[in-house]
C-alpha cells in the first residue's frame, strides 16, 4: 500500500513538474507570439503613422498650392477688371470726345463748310479705327489737318490716334502687297505698296522690304524707269538693308539693259563687295569690252 502511495505521488509530482514545463514553454511561446504581434502592430501604427503625417504634409502643400492658385486668380481678375474699366473710361471718354466735337461742328455749320468736313472726318476716322478698319481710318485721317482744328486739350489725342492708323494701314496694305505679289497680281501690288508708303514712317522696319518688292514689281510688268528709280532709292536710303547686295545686282542690270555702260560698270564693280565677284568680273569684263569698241 505504502508503494502504492509512493508511486502515485511521485507519478503525481513528476506529472505536475511535466505540467509546469510544458505550461511554463506554452506561456513563454505565447507571450513571445504576443510580443511578435505588438511588435508588428506598432510597426503597422507606426507606418500608418508616418503615412498620416506624409498626407498632411501633402494637404498642407495642396492647400499652399490652392491659396497660391486663388491669390493668382484673383491678381488676374482684379486686373481683368480694372482692363475692363479702362476700356469704358476710354469709350466714354471717346463718346465725350465726339458729343464734344459734334456741338463744334454745329457751332460752325454757318461759317466754315470744309472744317466741318474735317470734324466729320476726323470723328469717323476715329471710329473706323475703334472697330480695326485701319485702311478706312487712314484714308479719313489723312483728309485732316489736326492744327488747323480747334481742339484744345484733344489735339495731342488724335494725333496718337492718327499716328497709329497710319502704322496699322501701312503695315496692313504692305502684306496685301506680298500676298498680290505671290499671286502674280503685280499692277494690285504695286498700288497695295504705293498706298502703304504713304502711311508707312520712313524708319519703320519693313520699309525697305516694301521698297524692295514694289522695284521687282514694276520690273514684272517691265516698267524699268520706275523700277530703277525705286531700287535707288533703296540703296540711297538703305545702306545697311538685307537687300543691298540683290539690289546692286538689279540695277547694273537694268542700266546694262538701257546700255547705260558706264552707270552698269560702276555698279558691278561695287557689287564685287558682296560676294558676287564671280559675276562681277564677267560683266565688268564684258561691258569694258564694249566701252573699247
Amino acid at each position: 500500500m505504502v508503494k502504492v502511495l509512493r508511486f502515485f505521488f511521485v507519478s503525481t509530482v513528476i506529472f505536475a513538474v511535466l505540467f509546469f514545463v510544458f505550461f511554463n514553454l506554452y506561456l513563454k511561446a505565447a507571450v513571445n507570439e504576443n510580443k511578435n504581434i505588438i511588435v508588428a502592430s506598432q510597426q503597422k501604427i507606426q507606418e500608418l503613422e508616418e503615412k498620416n503625417l506624409e498626407l498632411l504634409q501633402n494637404l498642407k502643400q495642396k492647400d499652399t498650392e490652392l491659396e497660391t492658385l486663388k491669390q493668382r486668380y484673383e491678381k488676374r481678375i482684379s486686373e481683368l477688371t480694372q482692363i475692363i474699366k479702362n476700356k469704358e473710361d476710354e469709350i466714354n471718354q471717346l463718346n465725350s470726345t465726339v458729343e464734344n466735337l459734334k456741338r463744334k461742328i454745329s457751332e460752325s455749320s454757318e461759317s466754315n463748310d470744309s472744317q466741318n468736313n474735317a470734324y466729320i472726318n476726323l470723328i469717323l476716322g476715329d471710329i473706323e479705327l475703334s472697330k480695326g478698319n485701319f485702311v478706312k481710318s487712314a484714308e479719313l485721317f489723312e483728309k485732316v489737318d489736326l492744327k488747323s482744328l480747334s481742339l484744345g486739350g484733344l489735339e495731342s489725342y488724335y494725333q496718337k490716334r492718327k499716328e497709329y492708323s497710319f502704322e496699322k494701314a501701312g503695315r496692313e496694305l504692305y502684306l496685301k502687297g506680298l500676298e498680290a505679289s505671290k499671286s502674280q497680281k503685280y499692277q494690285d501690288a504695286i498700288r497695295y505698296f504705293l498706298e502703304s508708303s504713304k502711311y508707312s514712317s520712313k524708319d519703320i522696319y519693313y520699309f525697305d522690304d516694301l521698297l524692295y518688292y514694289l522695284g521687282l514689281a514694276y520690273l514684272r510688268i517691265n516698267n524699268t524707269m520706275e523700277s530703277l528709280r525705286t531700287f535707288e532709292r533703296l540703296l540711297h536710303t538703305y545702306q545697311y538693308s538685307d537687300y543691298i547686295d540683290e539690289t546692286i545686282l538689279k540695277v547694273a542690270q537694268i542700266y546694262e539693259q538701257l546700255e547705260d555702260f558706264e552707270n552698269a560698270l560702276f555698279y558691278y564693280k561695287l557689287l564685287k563687295s558682296y560676294g558676287y565677284q564671280d559675276v562681277a568680273d564677267k560683266k565688268i569684263k564684258e561691258i569694258e569690252a564694249k566701252l573699247k569698241r
